[in-house]
């Protein structure tokens, strides 16, 4: 027996993610006017796991989280928070790269198999297109434990 698709246990996470060499989170932050998730500039430096790691490239990324089936409604929230009207690369000095990351995680067992259908609008991709992005997507399938 199948779980409803209604059922099935799915999250997804919606990020914008603006990557550059001389990308300054500052400037990117007061010329969107939203404070992003997680950035940095290149050579900053941390610790992981006992080792220092020196950032290869700036960043600057906004994410949204949810529990939804609806990628659309997850990504058209995403977009009212930031003025897409134009190429982000020609406005805002430092971002060599736009890119709209995706993922979605579905929970599955014996009893509980389901796919996930990923559709985005004529709209959303207009709007990514003309702030000059790319889509990557990421799903993954996990075993209840």
């Amino acid at each position: 027996m199948k779980t409803e698709y209604k059922d099935a246990q799915i999250y997804m996470q919606a990020s914008l993610v603006l990557f550059g060499d001389q990308l300054d989170p500052n400037s990117v932050t007061k010329a969107l006017r939203i404070a992003p998730d997680k950035s940095w500039k290149k050579g900053e430096e941390f610790q992981s796991h006992g080792h220092l790691i020196v950032r290869k490239t700036g960043l600057w990324s906004i994410r949204l989280r949810r529990h939804t089936d609806d990628l659309r409604g997850l990504i058209d929230e995403l977009f009212t928070q930031l003025p897409l009207e134009s190429d982000l690369r020609e406005i805002i000095d430092g971002i060599d790269h736009v890119r709209l990351a995706v993922f979605v995680s579905s929970y599955l067992n014996e009893t509980n198999a389901t796919s996930v259908s990923l559709n985005l609008s004529s709209k959303q991709i207009e709007i990514l297109s003309r702030s000059g992005g790319e889509i990557m997507l990421d799903v993954a399938a996990d075993p209840e434990e």
